[in-house]
């Protein structure tokens, strides 16, 4: 894995007028880091077009802050027990939010609960194809949607 001198990610994705958000730092440097909140107008990489434009805007954490390096674990897991209530339901949504970072390379599981010895289940999966969601019945299995799209997306997928 490329060894990134300073990583950081945000606790939430949006937020409403005096929601507070939080952002999560690490940094391998011995210098401190700088931070600013910043508006951006227009990030429109076209030549033709207006280009990046950014606003500054003021906040309690613009300036200078301290290297501190945190360990980060990449990647998540859930597991299941597969005698869960999900074997009763009718329907069902799977979602995740997901930012794929190596989506050529080879498939990746996003979720899945697929048994391939039975044929059955479902598995939503990012790789050189894109994004793909599968189910199995027992009897056969399908490719349900495959997209050809690689940036942060909140994908899932209904059942039922």
């Amino acid at each position: 894995m490329k060894d990134i001198p300073l990583v950081g990610y945000a606790d939430k994705f949006s937020l409403e007028p005096d929601e507070k958000i939080s952002f999560k730092v690490s940094s391998k440097s011995t210098k401190p880091y700088s931070a600013k909140l910043i508006k951006v107008i227009s990030g429109d990489p076209n030549p033709e077009g207006p280009g990046l434009i950014e606003e500054d805007l003021e906040a309690d954490f613009n300036g200078l802050h301290p290297s501190i390096k945190k360990d980060i674990q990449t990647g998540s897991h859930i597991e299941v027990d597969t005698k869960s209530s999900l074997n009763d339901l009718k329907s069902f949504t799977f979602g995740a939010t997901i930012w794929p970072t190596l989506p050529n390379k080879y498939p990746q599981t996003i979720i899945s609960n697929f048994d391939s010895s039975s044929n059955s289940g479902i598995t939503i999966e990012i790789g050189p194809r894109g994004l793909r969601a599968q189910v199995g019945d027992g009897s056969k299995d399908e490719s349900l949607l495959e997209l050809n799209s690689h940036y942060l997306r909140d994908d899932g997928i209904t059942f039922g």
